[in-house]
């Protein structure tokens, strides 16, 4: 039966732990390790796709570290701290001050994980004060609340942790080109994008151009353990509805009136790759920086987009978080269409049509089509069954966004549409854009997979989307 955490009469010793070593049980120890209520290892660690990493990946960690530095690890986590895992100290201009981990830092802003988990993400220009610490960001103080045996059990389960050997490697694949992240999560180059990668499973394929599709898009999107998410494409005749397969690729931003010209039906309007500016990992974060320029038929450029892609693994599956900012040195504008803003495809087994249980539901509790569609809200979740898991994903509009209303339809396919509901009286508006200034849409999607609908909070993954996205 498990046991709540109690203060121990005496503090835990690394020669007691050693003591007792052999009596450790992989069983207690995981849960330990994944239960809130216990040592809740799983706020900064991820182990057996759960947790949070925001911690040194523990995966395979006996064969490099031996008992007593792991004992020391976790009972004495300042004594010696990983490289880049130091907490910092840092006062802002209104006078708070927040402490951990920096999880991640760009020219602008820096996300700062404490000893929760919890993440925060400041503006450079709001802090007044920023100090390195000797201390670990690993909370102390399980001596006193952690038997030896206890201990034990932890080490036995961390044992059991091995990553399964190496296959084969892909022809023509570079090992200097992949990016580890933790766990084995990492973004691999390819002549067209980017392939995302956990382990030997590809998770999702990362197109900056296309053939058929012209503009970048996300395809073959699946959930930690492989469950694909987004219809297949292209998709498969007999198997999968069929309609509209270059304009759904999967995830794609798309626009069918910007300045007069359509960027969503692949005939008028080309956006064209300039170039990657970084592909980098700060601190546990993938991130993908591109430019790209929207191009009319002629080839005269309209404006230039700058994107931003963040990765970022969690206890629900992962986020793919992403900002765009449109400039040019001329007036440009969007209109209203329902084809705006961005869009996903499911996967036939999720289309709420197909009847197989697949559900759209939004942030007011909305349902389906008939309950979401033309709606303004904060998020809205495609998801059903594959399997026998409750899988599926939560599109998520982003902070300094106009309010953003769904194109939301049973046969699949979901639009987080920031721009004027496509209505009779609005469609002679405009979004305008002002020559030298910049327009920026933030948006996020969540891919999740569960045992069952209950298990996944979409309440609450959008306040931690929040939590980590840009600020206006």
């Amino acid at each position: 039966m498990f046991q709540f955490l109690q203060p121990q009469s005496s503090t835990t010793s690394i020669q007691k732990v050693l003591d007792v070593l052999d009596q450790g049980n992989p069983q207690r120890g995981r849960a330990l390790f994944h239960d809130a209520r216990a040592a809740n290892c799983v706020a900064c660690h991820a182990l057996e796709n759960r947790g949070q990493v925001l911690a040194p990946d523990l995966m395979d960690i006996f064969s490099r570290s031996k008992p007593e530095v792991l004992i020391q690890s976790i009972l004495d986590p300042s004594a010696v701290i990983t490289e880049g895992f130091a907490s910092q100290a840092i006062e802002t201009t209104d006078g708070e001050t927040y402490s951990g981990l920096v999880v991640s830092e760009s020219g602008r802003d820096i996300l700062i994980a404490d000893a929760t988990g919890q993440t925060r993400r400041i503006h450079k220009s709001q802090i007044e004060l920023r100090e390195g610490s000797e201390l670990s960001a690993m909370p102390g103080g399980f001596g006193d609340i952690l038997s030896p045996t206890q201990v034990a059990d932890l080490l036995a389960y961390l044992k059991t942790q091995t990553r399964a050997p190496s296959t084969a490697e892909e022809p023509g694949a570079s090992t200097e080109a992949q990016i580890e992240v933790i766990d084995d999560w990492r973004l691999e180059p390819a002549s067209d994008g980017w392939r995302l990668i956990k382990g030997e499973q590809e998770l999702a394929r990362f197109y900056h151009k296309h053939p058929e599709v012209h503009r970048p898009f996300w395809a073959h999107v699946k959930t930690p353990s492989g469950l694909q998410v987004t219809r297949p494409f292209p998709p498969v005749e007999g198997v999968d509805a069929t309609d509209h397969a270059s304009m759904h690729p999967g995830l794609s931003m798309g626009f069918a009136i910007l300045n007069g010209v359509n960027f969503w039906h692949n005939r008028e309007g080309r956006v064209v790759h300039l170039g990657y500016d970084a592909m980098k990992t700060q601190g546990l974060v993938l991130t993908l920086n591109l430019q790209q320029a929207y191009v009319d038929a002629d080839g005269s450029q309209l404006c230039k987009e700058t994107l931003e892609y963040r990765i970022v693994p969690n206890t629900d599956g992962y986020l793919i978080s992403q900002e765009s900012m449109f400039s040019a040195d001329k007036p440009f504008y969007f209109g209203v269409k329902e084809e705006m803003g961005l869009t996903m495809r499911v996967a036939t087994p999720l289309v709420v049509r197909s009847g197989l249980g697949g559900r759209i539901l939004n942030g007011q509790g909305g349902e389906n089509e008939k309950g979401t569609w033309g709606k303004v809200d904060q998020w809205w979740d495609y998801s059903g069954t594959i399997q026998g898991q409750w899988v599926g994903m939560q599109l998520m509009t982003g902070p300094g966004n106009p309010d953003t209303w769904a194109h939301s339809r049973d046969y699949g396919v979901l639009v987080a549409n920031p721009f004027p509901l496509d209505i009779k009286a609005n469609r002679s508006k405009r979004v305008e854009v002002p020559p030298g200034e910049t327009f920026t849409l933030r948006f996020g999607v969540q891919i999740h997979q569960h045992l069952d609908a209950q298990g996944f909070d979409p309440a609450q993954s959008y306040r931690r989307y929040l939590s980590i996205v840009s600020q206006p």
